[in-house]
């Protein structure tokens, strides 16, 4: 217990209950008659790694109460727990201690790391994607600041493969490996500073067998220059700086109402200068120890150069390629259509077909006209493919319209379609536009579930 000053007598002391004892028993001190809530509460025990056996005993003691068990002379509320937080036991902190063993089975370790930032999880890159989506979920920033940037790997002979269209796949666009590289946009750069920025600061925590081997290296001139490397110089450590996800997430909310600040400093125009100078912000504040280490960090990544990008023609990134930033979504592969058939080749397969029977029935035009429909799994030809199989499940976009494909007109062989919205009402289309039209409605309907993907993690 503490003692502290009486709030109806400013004069006398009386006896307050520790945090443990108040999260357990919900009463603030011995004066009172009932407790103040009746819920129990956690109890944190911020820096745990410095407990000591005296600590273990007691809250080891309150581990094995149960709701109504005595807890020094009150009664344990039921939902009260506690959890313990504490910096990593290491180099960097060598009065903290391992959990005690007659302690280990009372609790349950999970080690919080920073977000991962890679290519394959590019967790810190997505959270700053997210934190800058307006209202409407919108990002007014230029494409080419934001997204990562790719290089053409063209498929040799032998590497090349065919899609169920027939179609041959002979190149795709592939992630440049270089995390510095300035072709990548400002954001990503920035994504992978700051995880080799938190990255310095664990790596003084750590032993050298725990370093990997592509952690950032520097070498100091004689004039206190400072120059980073993945391969040559001593290993980059920082002693006290990092940056929180709080404080990313303010910059990335900071560009959106930056427009609005009196101060005409902050009114830039493109997110790249934004960020070279919220860098200098906060390089003003990071030890003296660290400072220049910092600076040389984003210096790496080209952050803080002087000549920053010409974006006069630039145009803000539509929400239906807001999804496509990040390298978790799969890239267009570049392809080679098939040999289309020689028209002779092609009368010779027809006249050897044999005869399909087909359903006919009258179906409604938009325009209010009635024609007769072939319906049933057919086979249309257009310049790209020569057998494009169709049936009542294929769909199809034309237009803002969404169509399902009902069959051939009678008299031509022309493709129907029945609008989705309206099922009753049909429209003609020609052979291409209905291939043309099922690409754009599957690559829609990907976009539609990389958008609620994006909107689901904001």
């Amino acid at each position: 217990m503490d003692m502290a000053p009486d709030p109806d007598d400013g004069t006398k002391l009386r006896k307050e209950y520790q945090p443990l004892m108040q999260a357990f028993t919900g009463f603030d001190g011995p004066w009172q008659a009932e407790p103040s809530f009746t819920i129990g509460r956690v109890a944190r025990f911020d820096e745990s790694g410095r407990l000591g056996k005296k600590a273990y005993a007691i809250i080891k003691d309150a581990r094995q109460k149960k709701a109504g068990d005595d807890f020094y002379g009150k009664p344990v509320l039921p939902g009260a727990s506690a959890i313990w937080t504490t910096n990593p036991v290491g180099m960097r902190y060598p009065d903290r201690h391992p959990v005690d063993p007659a302690m280990r089975r009372e609790i349950a370790e999970i080690y919080v790391d920073y977000p991962e930032q890679s290519a394959v999880q590019p967790e810190l890159f997505d959270f700053m994607t997210s934190a800058l989506f307006d209202e409407n979920k919108h990002i007014t920033i230029a494409e080419q600041e934001l997204a990562p940037a790719y290089t053409k790997r063209d498929l040799a002979a032998e590497e090349r493969y065919k899609l169920p269209d027939g179609s041959t796949v002979i190149g795709y666009d592939e992630l440049i490996a270089n995390k510095a590289d300035k072709r990548h946009g400002s954001s990503w750069r920035l994504a992978n500073a700051v995880k080799a920025l938190e990255n310095s600061f664990i790596y003084g925590n750590k032993l050298p067998k725990d370093i990997p081997d592509d952690a950032l290296r520097y070498k100091e001139d004689d004039k206190g220059n400072i120059t980073l490397s993945e391969t040559d110089g001593g290993l980059l450590t920082l002693e006290s700086s990092t940056i929180t996800l709080g404080e990313v997430r303010s910059w990335m909310t900071g560009f959106r109402d930056r427009l609005q600040k009196q101060n005409e400093a902050f009114q830039v125009t493109s997110f790249a200068e934004w960020i070279k100078m919220k860098i200098e912000i906060y390089l003003k504040q990071v030890d003296s120890a660290d400072k220049e280490k910092a600076r040389a960090i984003f210096e790496y990544f080209h952050l803080l150069d002087a000549e920053m990008p010409d974006l006069s023609d630039a145009t803000p990134i539509t929400p239906q390629r807001t999804g496509y930033l990040s390298p978790r979504v799969p890239r267009p592969l570049y392809t080679e259509a098939p040999a289309v058939e020689t028209v002779a080749t092609q009368e010779v397969a027809e006249a050897n077909k044999p005869i399909e029977q087909y359903t006919t029935y009258e179906v409604t035009l938009e325009n209010g006209e009635s024609v007769m429909l072939r319906k049933g799994t057919q086979t249309l030809h257009t310049a790209v493919t020569s057998e494009l199989v169709m049936n009542t499940k294929t769909r199809f976009t034309v237009g803002r319209d969404d169509f399902s494909f009902a069959g051939t007109q009678e008299n031509d062989g022309r493709g129907v379609g029945s609008f989705i919205s309206e099922k009753d009402l049909h429209k003609i289309f020609t052979n291409e536009e209905i291939e043309k039209g099922m690409i754009e409605y599957t690559c829609k309907d990907q976009e539609k579930d990389v958008e609620s993907c994006c909107t689901s993690n904001v």
